[in-house]
């Protein structure tokens, strides 16, 4: 990311803060991101590559997200840690949508690596 144009970063970090706590959908993604002007000379590879690194940053955030939970969990409220139902199941609720996202995005992400697996250093350089 340190080397990745500033426009493209920011791309990267404004789609995934909307996309938080939301199911990804890879096609639906790249078709928004070919819309997007900044992209409009871009190939379709540099778009997928886009959308990889939106749904990792995706996956990094909710890294945060989760080390929120547990951390702020156990010292908010008594009643959470004794088991009262509202806090403990919706902070676990909270904490399954996460993994489960995350999960979710993971496989994503493999899918996509393979389809543009002979064209990544090309992909790589034309972000730069």
């Amino acid at each position: 990311m340190p080397n990745i144009k500033s426009g493209i970063k920011n791309i990267i970090e404004k789609n995934a803060v909307s996309l938080n706590e939301r199911t990804v959908n890879t096609d639906s993604l790249t078709k928004s991101l070919a819309k997007d002007p900044l992209l409009k000379h871009a190939t379709h590879e540099d778009i997928t590559a886009i959308a990889v690194l939106i749904m990792v940053q995706i996956s990094i955030n909710a890294d945060a997200d989760l080390k929120y939970l547990v951390i702020h969990t156990a010292k908010s409220d008594p009643k959470i840690n004794s088991g009262n139902e509202t806090g403990e199941n919706s902070s676990e609720k909270k904490a399954e949508r996460i993994l489960r996202n995350k999960s979710l995005i993971a496989e994503n992400v493999s899918v996509v690596i393979k389809i543009i697996s002979g064209s990544q250093d090309v992909v790589i350089d034309n972000l730069k």
